[in-house]
């Protein structure tokens, strides 16, 4: 017994250093304090520190210490997969009794493992599992999980999501059968603002008014300007040449003021009508009461 809890100190303790790690450094650092934690009894802080070593340069032994520590911890079907990590590593790097030592670890948890099955006859539909994306291949396998709650979710475009938390207890088996998504329901189209675009047209239209009543007042200014000096060079009914043009510049700006006058006139009372008859925007107050609020408005 003695002999194999040395055996496995031994496995578990040394590292394995691979030519292409990316930080070989900060990877040891990690690992020591990793052993450091579990030589305290703390599996569960180091799991984060075999983790990263692991990361940083990827190699058995922190995978080892890794499986170790979510085995102890309770995290089966995590442990089972990084036994089997491991051995795969160590095999290809020759190491046969680490592979023989990772392998037996994994056959040992196979029995207990938890087992989760999510099935989906929906076409199009994104499943998750805990945040994380399945592939399709997934689907209807029954694939091993840590005991626990697992949270499942399906979504497609177009349909409600569907949303299912599950208990898989150690050594059980539990399926989830994905049911056909509702559709999601159509967004109502947007309702145009007829009062604001009506009321810049009353204004446009007002003001058109107001600038043809303009013209029209300039027009008669000048009409009796031209009448007044056509006067000063007729005597009676007998005009001189510069009385008769006077008298036809006149004539035609008074016709002009009667134009710009009547269609200013009807401008300025179109623009007043769209106005008036334009809808009003909703307005919504609150009103506050003694013990109540009450919702008040113009609708």
């Amino acid at each position: 017994m003695k002999r194999a809890v040395l055996t496995l100190a031994l496995l578990l303790a040394t590292p394995t250093v691979y030519a292409d790690a990316n930080d070989p450094a900060a990877a040891q650092a990690l690992f020591d304090e990793g052993r450091k934690l579990v030589l305290e009894g703390n599996c569960e802080a180091a799991i984060p520190k075999f983790t990263a070593s692991h990361k940083l340069d990827p190699s058995p032994g922190p995978l080892l210490n890794l499986a170790d520590c979510l085995a102890k911890t309770g995290r089966t079907a995590s442990a089972w997969a990084r036994f089997r990590e491991a051995a795969s590593m160590l095999k290809a790097a020759g190491q046969n009794d680490r592979a023989a030592f990772a392998r037996q670890r994994a056959d040992e948890l196979e029995p207990s493992l938890a087992r989760l099955t999510v099935r989906s006859s929906e076409p199009n539909v994104e499943v998750l599992r805990d945040g994380a994306v399945l592939d399709g291949a997934v689907l209807g396998v029954a694939v091993p999980v840590d005991p626990g709650a697992h949270e499942i979710e399906a979504r497609a475009p177009g349909k409600l999501p569907y949303r299912k938390r599950v208990e898989v207890a150690a050594s059980a088996s539990v399926s989830v059968e994905i049911p056909k998504l509702a559709d999601a329901p159509i967004a109502p189209a947007p309702v145009a603002d007829t009062s604001s675009s009506r009321r810049t047209v009353a204004i446009l239209v007002g003001s058109a008014g107001v600038v043809g009543l303009g013209f029209g007042a300039a027009f008669g200014l000048g009409a009796a300007s031209q009448w007044s000096d056509a006067k000063k060079s007729c005597e009676g009914t007998v005009c001189d040449r510069a009385g008769f043009d006077a008298a036809n510049a006149a004539q035609t700006s008074a016709v002009r003021s009667n134009i710009a006058f009547a269609l200013g006139g009807v401008a300025l009372a179109a623009g007043v009508v769209l106005w008036i008859t334009a809808p009003s925007a909703p307005r919504v107050g609150v009103a506050p009461g003694v013990g109540t609020l009450s919702v008040v408005g113009r609708f």
